[in-house]
């Protein structure tokens, strides 16, 4: 723990001792991780089922600087890819010259190591590495121990000295760099009794950035008898994880420590305010700084060290693999997700009900509605093709329903199309009336944004060109595509030759630009916004729905044809064959794509079994939507 005030800072996390206190076998094939009693105190386990990290998340650590060349963490140390190492210039125009893996904002100089030039002291100059090793050393690498993130880009910016001294100008600045530096989350396992306008200026600028902004609430010292002596931060604020915002906006996460048995630890800081959420922080085991021409520092792990600074970097991690799952959530949405998942600990800390935050950090919890989340990131899209209620269901690829809403009253059972648009970042979800003439515009909660009628039009069905939407008529002798704003607006009509089987805007002809291409008896025709044709790609003539994955066309078998899909490549020649479903039905087949799967949905004379496969035909999941003796079909989409 590290405590800063106006001009200067200090720290100090807490006693070494010399015994573990419980042994833990994970699954990470990490050698020392039998040490790491907190991985299964936080369930860690159960977030590597769905991620367990990536590169692509930065996290910054302000703190005495990590030992970057360390074994267990260089693999995992940010890179500044708009620098050239050692030329002597700023080739990214950031303000910092040659800072390839951070800064040192106390020697203004770009290696962010630790330093021993300026008098230090064990605990002070090991810090910054052991927060760093907590987050993010290199997991199942048969070395070691493992971060919660074995995947993770690490910044350094040191902005406290070996001592943990450091002034209040480089906490900020180390603050700004990693704002404007693409950090996704910064770690402070440091804290004072004193703050200023600009310190609290940074965090404001970070947190409206999207920066997810981790803090230590702070240590006490713990009596000679053991008495608790920390402090309520309601009445004796600590900074920089008092300083929310203004109009009562959650700016940082603030951690307290608890113990095994999930009791405060004695030396941990309280409060209904500033403290929002608790994990582990005592008796840790982790990484040192490896120098071995220095005879203390010879070793590459030790423990056993306690103090809010170690709880920090176990929530700092948890954000980093929510972030790698779901890169989309905002700032405020991942720490929502944490709060709202964690365990209550007041049962166990009579003396401070309601001042230990929401309680303690559970990642078994959050990935368990994390996966759920689909709002921001995805889920499978369905509804009957008719005589079943009008209700579009959005699943997960578990079969688990996420929400479902009614696209159209329920007295109307003439079935339901369904497509995806996007506008300005936000998705929305398209119904048409299969058996009628009305388009209504959802967003991902089900809330109807706009309606309107079709005109001469009927059996209507849609899809996406960007951020428009394609309509056109089940009937194949009307031939008619209409392209409409999501406000109802009509932009253009146009007729094209033949039939009209399926739509699916892309871009096959690789000009970036992306075609409405019309799938009919044995062509997909390639039509431009004004309703120009473009180019012709010969198919065979048992295609009846069109999907696009990469640079290959997918088709689904039209009614009255073995259940197959084709895969083409984008100049229609055939690479493979394969069956969606048992070759006896012959009830045609909806197809959909996201990602690398293709999710296919029976025809008309089909039970709902949604099943997904890539593209080698390999069956990747399937489960039954609707109700499964509903015989009527159903159709398909993807929301990512």
């Amino acid at each position: 723990m590290f405590k800063v005030f106006k001009q200067i800072v200090y720290f100090g996390i807490g006693v070494l001792l010399l015994t573990p206190i419980i042994i833990f076998a994970q699954s990470a094939n990490d050698p020392l991780n039998n040490e790491l009693y907190y991985l299964n105190e936080i369930n860690v386990e159960d977030a590597w089922e769905y991620t367990t990290g990536n590169n692509n998340v930065i996290v910054a650590i302000i703190d005495t600087g990590i030992d970057i060349d360390h074994p267990d963490l260089y693999e995992n140390i940010w890179t500044n890819t708009g620098e050239v190492l050692g030329d002597g210039v700023d080739n990214d125009n950031n303000g910092y010259i040659d800072d390839i893996n951070g800064w040192d904002f106390i020697r203004d100089e770009a290696d962010p190591n630790p330093k021993f030039d300026s008098g230090y002291s064990d605990l002070g100059i090991e810090h910054g590495t052991l927060v760093a090793g907590i987050v993010g050393a290199k997991g199942n690498n048969n070395y070691g121990i493992s971060g919660i993130a074995w995947n993770v880009s690490l910044m350094s910016l040191i902005a406290l000295d070996g001592y943990g001294n450091g002034n209040m100008t480089d906490v900020v600045a180390a603050i700004d760099y990693a704002t404007t530096n693409g950090a996704d989350i910064i770690n402070m396992s440091l804290v004072g009794s004193a703050s200023d306008n600009e310190l609290q200026k940074a965090i404001e600028r970070a947190y409206q950035a999207g920066v997810i902004v981790v803090a230590a609430v702070g240590n006490e010292s713990v009596g000679d008898m053991g008495q608790d002596n920390s402090i309520n931060l309601v009445t004796s604020p600590r900074y920089p994880v008092c300083l929310d915002g203004m109009m009562g906006d959650n700016y940082i996460l603030g951690v307290g420590s608890i113990d095994i048995t999930n009791k405060k630890s004695l030396f941990s800081n309280y409060g209904t305010e500033c403290l929002d959420i608790n994990a582990p922080g005592e008796y840790f085991y982790g990484l040192n700084i490896y120098q071995p021409i220095f005879s203390n520092y010879r070793e590459k792990f030790s423990g056993y060290w306690s103090g809010t600074s170690l709880a920090t970097p176990l929530v700092t991690g948890a954000a980093a693999l929510i972030k790698s799952y779901r890169p989309a959530l905002t700032n405020q949405e991942i720490y929502n997700l944490i709060l709202d998942n964690a365990d209550s600990v007041d049962s166990f800390n009579t003396s401070y009900t309601g001042k230990m935050g929401k309680g303690k950090l559970n990642l078994a919890s959050i990935f368990s509605q994390a996966k759920n989340i689909v709002n921001t990131q995805g889920g499978i899209i369905v509804a009957s093709k008719n005589n079943f209620l009008p209700y579009i269901y959005i699943y997960n690829e578990s079969g688990e329903i996420i929400s479902e809403f009614a696209a159209f009253d329920n007295e109307y059972l003439g079935g339901v199309n369904i497509s995806k648009v996007e506008d300005n970042n936000s998705k929305y979800i398209v119904a048409a009336q299969a058996g009628g003439d009305m388009i209504r515009v959802f967003n991902t909660q089900g809330i109807m944004q706009n309606e309107w009628t079709v005109e001469n039009l009927t059996n209507i069905k849609v899809a996406s060109l960007n951020n428009r939407i394609l309509v056109w008529s089940e009937d194949y002798n009307n031939t008619i595509i209409k392209l409409y704003t999501l406000s109802g607006d009509l932009l253009n009509e146009f007729r094209v030759a033949g039939p009209i089987y399926d739509i699916y805007s892309g871009d096959i002809d690789s000009d970036n630009v992306n075609e409405i291409n019309v799938l009919t008896t044995g062509n997909i025709l390639i039509y431009n916004q004004l309703g120009n044709l473009d180019q012709k790609i010969l198919l065979d003539g048992t295609a009846g729905s069109l999907a696009l994955l990469g640079n290959s066309i997918i088709t689904g078998a039209h009614k009255g044809q073995s259940p197959n899909i084709k895969i083409y490549s984008l100049t229609g020649e055939l690479l493979r064959t394969f069956n969606a479903y048992n070759e006896n039905f012959t009830g045609g087949i909806d197809i959909s794509s996201s990602g690398d799967n293709i999710v296919v949905g029976p025809g008309n004379t089909g039970g709902p079994h949604l099943r997904s496969f890539d593209l080698m035909g390999n069956l990747q999941y399937e489960f039954f939507t609707l109700d499964q003796v509903n015989s009527n079909g159903i159709n398909v989409g993807y929301i990512n």
